[in-house]
């Protein structure tokens, strides 16, 4: 995949992922997840305000999921993925796939529901196979300004919705 930069190269990534095993969620993901759902849906938008306040990577993958991404992320749905991911990378990483997942069911909206159902229902793959899938997607293109894939608009067209 390496320097090979086509509509479908996040989908490849995408698919790559999928085969990765998952961790179980613990006691205590449990209970996070059921601490972000029951969040009432009027307090939605203060409760990312404050989080984004205090916590810089789930203001990067905010700004990342309007700005990048087509389906619509609940913000819930964006904190449950900033819960699980241990950097700013693995947040990026798990959006796309989230993204990835959802244009495979045409879903475009992105609950915490659709995340516990279709996208990771069994947990959640570890930081190391995390940082094997973030390495594949390392380019080195001449004239590009970066050597991410995944931030070239190019590389994930075919996970968008139309």
């Amino acid at each position: 995949m390496k320097n090979d930069l086509a509509p479908d190269f996040i989908e490849k990534l995408c698919e790559k992922m999928e085969a990765l095993p998952v961790h179980p969620l613990t006691e205590e993901d449990v209970k996070t997840y059921f601490d972000i759902t029951l969040i009432p849906n009027n307090r939605q938008v203060d409760f990312m305000h404050d989080f984004m306040k205090e916590d810089w990577v789930m203001a990067g993958l905010f700004k990342r999921a309007n700005a990048a991404l087509t389906a619509i992320f609940e913000p819930k749905a964006l904190a449950w993925i900033r819960i699980n991911a241990k950097s700013i990378g693995e947040g990026v990483l798990l959006l796309y796939y989230a993204q990835y997942k959802a244009k495979k069911c045409g879903n475009k909206s992105i609950d915490v529901p659709f995340l516990s159902m279709y996208v990771w229902p069994m947990g959640f793959p570890s930081s190391e196979d995390l940082q094997k899938i973030w390495d594949i997607q390392k380019m080195n293109l001449p004239g590009v300004p970066t050597d991410n894939a995944i931030d070239i608009p190019l590389a994930s067209k075919s996970i968008q919705f139309d």
